[in-house]
């Protein structure tokens, strides 16, 4: 939400109070359904994973929350 609001052009001042009474205080488990629903289309790299759910609005302590609980699920590319 906060990220179309932004995008519309709405003032970044009024853009907090806004959202802060409209989403649910921890938006953790929220995050970790849209990732499972995201991954569902397919695998991908934490980092796309991150900015997709970012995209959505997504804390960022819920879009680590869900990389960490998803970490076996995404593809993750072999250090050389």
């Amino acid at each position: 939400m906060r990220a179309e609001l932004a995008r519309r052009g709405a003032d970044k001042s009024v853009i907090e109070p806004a959202v802060s009474g409209a989403l649910d205080a921890d938006d953790r488990e929220a995050a970790l359904e849209t990732a499972r629903r995201l991954l569902g289309k397919g695998s991908c790299k934490p980092d796309r994973l991150a900015r997709q759910l970012d995209r959505k609005g997504f804390s960022r302590r819920a879009i680590l929350h869900a990389l960490r609980e998803l970490g076996p699920d995404l593809e993750v590319p072999a250090e050389s």
